[in-house]
């Protein structure tokens, strides 16, 4: 009988454990973000989670104007409180035009994105162009050489043939006498 109530009491303690875990496993989502405030003043609030963290309370951001704007077609189906990345090739300033909650439709403009360095790229994109223009014009100039040696080439083979044609022929006219 001290067997059996031992087991049993066994099985009562690990189901009640099981549930205990399982209500704080559904809980905890929803706690992650309870009690923040909406932005204000340039100032990000960040999540509990991160806050716990890493420490950091709060982030600041700021607006600035961007005279020319990258579209990045994509679409974004996700809940106001999930992370997204996306990662550009270049590094720039990072503008955002829609707030946080706020809806948005097929179109709208999310972000701009201004390379900091635009005039370096845009000086070696014009110099890689360059290098392509003459290296095209390289190739063509030794095309138009290579067809005039295979043409030199076919017109000294044709030479070798008569010249061989004659020896055989001086070969047998000197056997013959």
């Amino acid at each position: 009988m001290p067997r059996r109530l031992l087991i049993l009491s066994f099985l009562i303690l690990s189901m009640g454990a099981a549930t205990a875990c399982s209500e704080q496993a559904k809980t905890g989502e929803a706690d992650m973000h309870a009690g923040e405030a909406p932005a204000q003043d340039g100032k990000i609030d960040l999540p509990r989670a991160v806050r716990e963290n890493l420490g950091i309370d709060w982030s600041t951001a700021e607006m600035r104007v961007v005279s020319d704007s990258h579209f990045l077609p994509a679409i974004v189906e996700a809940p106001p409180e999930a992370h997204e990345a996306h990662h550009a090739l270049f590094r720039g300033r990072l503008t955002l035009h829609v707030g946080r909650y706020q809806a948005v439709q097929a179109g709208d403009l999310l972000a701009t994105l201004q390379p900091l360095d635009r005039a370096a790229m845009l000086a070696a994109l014009e110099g890689v162009a360059a290098e392509v223009l003459a290296a095209e014009r390289d190739i063509a100039a030794k095309e138009s050489e290579h067809k005039v040696k295979q043409g030199a080439l076919r017109a000294a083979e044709k030479e070798l043939e008569a010249g061989k044609a004659q020896l055989a022929a001086r070969k047998e006219h000197q056997s013959n006498l």
